[in-house]
Formats: structure tokens, C-alpha cells, sequence
């Protein structure tokens, strides 16, 4: 161990912002008993890369094992904290039934995302989403959801996917979802290609009546932000069928500025709270009406209220990072320069 330990400051001396070496040192200290000295390393691999959920939850297992816990139950992550108990609110919905004529093929009891954003602009998103399912079609359009991420930088995470029943005898029963693939959302027959996929959550077998919850986490694992300390997000908050409640919670370091667009609905409600270095923004709207999709409208962003957040205040600041990308990183040749003489001169 000794030996390791030594190999490992030596690496450190050479490359010291090395975070996977803090993290290789302060797994070692930990295994060799020596906690403080382990919780120093893998702190400073943290800071290193902040957006490594692995070493967050193997340090929370580290704290509570510390004060006499369990590892198996360390201190709740991002979606153990914020995740709502909605067993009552699909009971409830069982029990009210489906309309003998209903309007809407499904309606969104609870469309919740909760955003934790690093200093240096990387993030990890929970979400919670509770359906209660109307009509056939509605079945048939709520029977697969699609969670998308781009691999190699993000990790998928699929906490919760049950479906809520009513039986013959009036108690509710609760099932898992049937099936999980994972998709390449790029489309060939198009020549169009995509850097994302889609992980496919299946719920085969939907009837009207039933009540259908996910919950999962979307983690950014990069070493870096290619985008330089941007943070930036867009949800719509209107849906082709009503929502109950629509929920967006942002947490991020007190320092980094957020600017937002609040979509204009009657009741939007925001709320602020501070502490900790870190500052919590809360957004909540209740009984949005659906949206109501025509032959030939205007694109959905034109029509549709939705909510946008980002670090950027105006669209001056996004073309200065792309001048500076350009400048920086693309180096004229000589057939470049001639090409941009002639589309200047006279």
C-alpha cells in the first residue's frame, strides 16, 4: 500500500489536475482506514470533476458509514431528495375512473425536472413524470418512453417505471415496465446523423384507467465542457393533452448567473432560496390547458408557452463565444482567404 501511495503522489507531482489520480489516491487512503486523509483526495477530485456522480455517491456511502450507517443507504442523491411519493395521486386518479365519453386521450398528473447544475456548467437532470391514461389512443401513445442522451458524455439512469391498476376487486396493483432498448435516433434514410440515443422505457399491455410513472436521471460525465461554462435549457410547459402540475427546479452555485424565460400563463409561480454557496430556483404551473395541434401552424416554439433558462443574457453574448471559437480554433488557409476575398470584393 505504501508503495501505491507513493506511485500515486508521484503522478500527482507530474499531472495534478488529474482528477481520476485523487480518486485512485483517496479510494486507497479509504481501504487502508486513513478517512480523513481519503475524504481530502476525493474532494479535490470532486472539484476536479464535479459532474462525476459515481464518486459523489461513493463519498455519501463513505459519510454514512463514517457515523455508523449503512452503505447501501448513503445520503440521498438528487433523486432521492426531490422525488414525490405520487401513490396517493395515482389512487386518487384510479378511483375518480375515466369519463363514460372522455375529452383528452390522456392527462399529465405531474410533469416534474429538477436540475443540478457545477460550477463549470455541467449538470445532472432528474424527472418524474406521472400519466393517467384515457382512451386507446392514449394507450397506444404513452406505451414507450423515450429518454434521450448522447453517449460517452451522458449517463441514463432509470429509477422508477411502474404502472398503477385498478383489479376486478377494486384494489390497485402495481406492475414494472415490460421492456428497456436502447435506440440510435439518427435518421439514415435521410443522410441525417445524430450524436444522441434514446433509451426506450416499454409499458406494453396500457389500458384506459391506468396510471403510468417514471422517474430517471440524465447525468453529464465529460471530462469538460466543450461549451465553455454555458448551462442552458428548454421545456415546453404546454402539452397536446392538460397537465395538472408542471414543476422545474434549478440548482446551481451562487456565483454563476441564470437568466429565464418565464412562459405567460395565469398562476406561474417562482420561488428563490439560498444557502450553502448554492442558490435554488423553483417554477410551478398548475391546470395547463392543451395544446390543440393544426394542418400547417407555426412551429411548436411559436404557439406553445415554454420555459427557457440559460447563462447567456443576450444573443450578442452567444455570437461573441462563437467570434472567439472561430478565431481561436479555425485557422485560414490560403484557398480560405482567397474565397473570402472574393465574397467581399467591390
Amino acid at each position: 500500500p505504501q508503495a501505491a501511495l507513493e506511485t500515486l503522489d508521484a503522478a500527482l507531482l507530474r499531472v495534478p489536475g488529474a482528477s481520476e489520480l485523487y480518486e485512485a489516491k483517496g479510494r486507497l487512503l479509504a481501504r487502508l482506514s486513513r478517512p480523513a486523509e481519503a475524504a481530502a483526495a476525493l474532494e479535490r477530485a470532486l472539484a476536479l470533476r464535479p459532474q462525476n456522480p459515481a464518486l459523489r455517491k461513493y463519498m455519501e456511502a463513505l459519510a454514512r458509514l463514517a457515523t455508523g450507517g449503512n452503505a447501501d443507504q448513503a445520503a440521498a442523491d438528487l433523486a432521492r431528495r426531490y422525488a414525490l411519493d405520487m401513490g396517493q395521486t395515482a389512487e386518487k386518479a384510479l378511483k375518480l375512473g375515466v369519463p363514460s365519453k372522455p375529452v383528452d386521450a390522456a392527462r399529465v398528473l405531474l410533469d416534474r425536472k429538477v436540475v443540478h447544475v457545477h460550477d463549470n456548467g455541467l449538470s445532472e437532470m432528474f424527472a418524474q413524470r406521472l400519466v393517467h391514461i384515457m382512451t386507446e389512443p392514449g394507450a397506444r401513445a404513452n406505451d414507450a418512453f423515450y429518454i434521450r442522451y448522447t453517449p460517452g458524455s451522458q449517463e441514463v439512469e432509470v429509477r422508477q417505471a411502474r404502472v398503477f391498476r385498478k383489479n376486478a376487486a377494486g384494489a390497485v396493483e402495481t406492475s414494472s415496465a415490460t421492456g428497456r432498448d436502447d435506440r440510435d435516433l439518427s435518421e439514415p434514410w435521410y443522410a441525417l446523423y445524430y450524436d444522441n440515443r434514446a433509451l426506450v422505457v416499454t409499458f406494453d399491455g396500457l389500458l384506459p384507467g391506468d396510471v403510468v410513472e417514471i422517474q430517471y436521471t440524465v447525468a453529464d460525465v465529460s471530462s469538460r465542457n466543450e461549451l465553455a461554462g454555458y448551462f442552458g435549457d428548454f421545456q415546453f410547459v404546454a402539452e397536446t393533452v392538460p397537465t395538472d402540475v408542471w414543476q422545474y427546479t434549478l440548482v446551481g452555485p451562487q456565483n454563476k448567473k441564470f437568466f429565464f424565460h418565464e412562459p405567460t400563463l395565469p398562476g406561474f409561480a417562482r420561488k428563490e432560496s439560498a444557502g450553502r454557496g448554492q442558490i435554488e430556483y423553483q417554477f410551478e404551473a398548475r391546470d395547463v390547458p392543451k395544446m390543440r395541434p393544426e394542418p400547417s401552424m407555426p412551429g411548436w416554439a411559436e404557439v406553445a408557452p415554454y420555459f427557457h433558462v440559460s447563462t447567456y443574457e443576450t444573443w450578442d453574448q452567444v455570437g461573441r463565444w462563437y467570434w472567439n471559437l472561430v478565431a481561436e480554433q479555425l485557422v485560414p488557409d490560403a484557398e480560405v482567404k482567397r474565397r473570402a476575398g472574393d465574397a467581399v470584393k467591390g
